[in-house]
C-alpha cells in the first residue's frame, strides 16, 4: 500500500549549513535537537552565535563538502552565490549524502546537479529552484523519487507563517510610505 524507503538517523551525521545567517541559525538549534554528530558551517561572515549552539567554521566549501553526510543550502542568493555549488563541490559527496537547497534554485548548478542525481551520485531535497515553477525540460524532472524529494516552493506555507508574511509585508509599505523602507537589499 504505502511504500517507504529506509531512513537515516541523523545523531549519526555530520552536518554542513552553507550560510549561518538566521536561517542558517536555526536550522542549526533543529540539528543540535537531533544530537547531530556534528556540525560545521560555512559563511563570509562568522558569529558566535553559531559556535555557542557547537558549530565549527570550516574555511572552504571543498572541506565542508568532504567531512558532511548532509549540506543544507540556506544562504541568501546574490552575484557572488550564483551557482556557488558547483559540479565540482557537488562531485565531492559520498553516495550516502544528502544536499539540500532551501535557500534559492540559483546558488546550485541545477544541470550539474540533475546530471549527478540522475548517476545515483548522491540523494537532494529541493524546495527551491533557479526558475519556478520548474520548467518541464528541467533535468531535475527526470530524476528518480528515490533519489531527489522536490517541494514546489511550499517549505513555507503554514498559516503561522504566512501570517507573519503578510505582517511583514504591510509594515514595509508602511514604513516606506513614510520614507524608511525596512529590509533594504543593496
Amino acid at each position: 500500500f504505502w511504500t517507504c524507503p529506509s531512513q537515516d538517523s541523523l545523531s549519526s551525521k555530520t552536518v554542513g549549513l552553507i550560510g549561518v545567517g538566521s536561517l542558517g541559525l536555526r536550522l542549526a538549534e533543529l540539528f543540535n535537537a537531533f544530537n547531530v554528530k556534528a556540525l560545521h558551517g560555512y559563511s563570509p561572515t562568522q558569529t558566535a552565535a553559531f559556535t555557542e549552539l557547537g558549530g565549527t567554521y570550516l574555511v572552504s566549501l571543498e572541506d565542508l563538502f568532504k567531512r558532511s553526510d548532509v549540506v543544507c543550502v540556506c544562504c541568501s542568493f546574490s552575484p557572488e552565490t550564483r551557482g556557488l555549488v558547483s559540479k565540482d563541490l557537488l562531485e565531492l559527496l559520498l553516495p550516502t549524502s544528502v544536499l539540500v537547497n532551501l535557500a534559492h534554485g540559483g546558488v546550485v548548478d541545477e544541470d550539474a546537479l540533475g546530471r549527478l542525481l540522475m548517476q545515483g551520485r548522491f540523494r537532494a531535497g529541493l524546495d527551491v529552484f533557479a526558475t519556478e515553477p520548474l520548467p518541464a525540460n528541467s533535468s531535475l524532472r527526470r530524476v528518480p523519487a528515490e533519489t531527489l524529494l522536490a517541494t514546489p516552493h511550499t517549505g513555507y506555507q503554514t498559516v503561522e507563517s504566512l501570517d507573519k508574511r503578510f505582517d511583514a509585508t504591510v509594515k514595509n509599505i508602511l514604513a516606506f510610505q513614510l520614507g524608511r523602507p525596512l529590509n533594504c537589499v543593496a
